[in-house]
């Protein structure tokens, strides 16, 4: 694994997450959010707003394994290496990939969870 693909893999585990809020009921949270009944308008806020929040997540910690930024309150750089022995985090080297998949591709990710079609006569869900 390289160091693009590592970075790829967070935002595969974003657009999962997501999914897995948004498409299913099987899991605490898509299961917390239906009991919300939220209509269309609030439910793609909602939507939003948590990938937003998984973004921000997913980005910081991997900025953080590579040292550039703090993951809590302290700050380091750790060498993260896949199980071949490839170095794919550490030393500045996965921040320009983590900004592409996470920070540029974002927007894609909020568009291809689908939120339930409203009823066209309620605006309801």
């Amino acid at each position: 694994m390289n160091t693009n693909e590592f970075a790829l893999e967070f935002k595969v585990l974003r657009t999962s997450l997501m999914n897995e809020y948004f498409k299913n009921d099987s899991s605490f949270v898509s299961k917390k959010i239906k009991m919300l009944n939220l209509n269309y308008e609030t439910n793609t806020i909602l939507k939003e707003i948590l990938n937003t929040a998984i973004t921000d997540a997913l980005y910081t910690v991997l900025l953080g394994l590579d040292g550039c930024a703090q993951i809590g309150k302290k700050q380091n750089n750790y060498i993260v290496s896949d199980e071949d022995g490839n170095i794919v985090a550490g030393n500045g080297i996965i921040e320009e990939f983590a900004y592409k998949h996470l920070q540029i591709d974002d927007k894609e990710c909020a568009q291809q969870v689908d939120a339930p079609e409203p009823d066209d006569r309620t605006g309801d869900l």
